[in-house]
């Protein structure tokens, strides 16, 4: 199974969405992926795809959406998920930001997966140019959804946050950042912006953040997570420009990809 996130630039966008979408194809060709600032007509026109996500805008001026989509496995939406104190309603915080489904293989359930997009938001609803307060409310949706007992959860999407600055709002719920689970399985990312792993740095270069002919510095905003019980099942974690070095062509994110022994 290959589960991949890639925010797609729906704002001023490098490609069209057929091309966004054939590139995608044609260099990692995902069984699911969590699509993160995505055109609303993802959810209006991906008819030959499963889709789940909304066909309105976030907000005004916020013209895009979280999407989970396959081309060819099944996906059902979780709205609601029932703890042991209530039901709880998913995606209330900002409403368009957070998707959930459970993702079938055939006829059994495969697993859950959860989209989500890191508005830079603060409580108050001000702009803070990054995403750590807007994640920490949506980990309480994805706590809602650990405490069910679901197995085989994975988490992904652009938390607009840098390596530094996640605390410990991921591991508390028992989740593993496949990124930093294998960075030993690649080289270390020169000048890695906000991490001091050095030598050990296993990040993947995943948001352009220079001017239209320079790079900028080094950054990753884009993570897997995944439940425990599907640590032994990961194969492989591909991403960033070192896997995807034309990526910068179709968006300023280059995507993430996470390979599952699907046994």
């Amino acid at each position: 199974m290959r589960i991949a996130t890639w925010n797609i630039k729906q704002i001023a966008p490098r490609k069209p969405l057929s091309e966004r979408r054939q590139w995608m194809v044609d260099n990692f060709a995902p069984d699911v992926a969590i699509l993160t600032e995505a055109d609303l007509a993802v959810g209006r026109t991906w008819t030959d795809w499963n889709v789940v996500g909304q066909t309105t805008a976030i907000g005004k001026g916020q013209n895009y959406a979280t999407y989970i989509v396959s081309p060819k496995h099944k996906l059902e939406q979780i709205t609601e998920v029932k703890t042991k104190r209530k039901n709880y309603t998913l995606d209330t915080w900002y409403p368009g930001v957070l998707k959930a489904a459970d993702l079938f293989d055939g006829s059994e359930r495969w697993g859950t997966i959860v989209g989500m997009y890191g508005v830079t938001r603060d409580l108050n609803m001000k702009n803070c140019g990054h995403g750590f307060y807007s994640t920490m409310m949506l980990a309480k949706d994805i706590e809602a959804i650990v405490t069910t007992g679901r197995d085989r959860i994975v988490v992904a999407g652009d938390l607009n946050m840098l390596p530094n600055n996640f605390s410990d709002i991921f591991t508390d719920l028992g989740l593993i950042d496949v990124i930093d689970a294998t960075s030993a399985w690649r080289e270390p990312l020169p000048n890695c912006t906000e991490c001091d792993l050095g030598d050990e740095c296993g990040h993947l270069w995943t948001h352009k953040n220079g001017s239209i002919d320079k790079n900028g510095s080094p950054q990753q905003l884009d993570y897997i997570f995944i439940s425990d019980d599907l640590a032994d099942d990961l194969t492989d974690v591909t991403g960033g420009i070192q896997s995807f070095p034309d990526a910068w062509q179709y968006s300023d994110h280059a995507p993430v990809v996470a390979d599952f022994d699907s046994e």
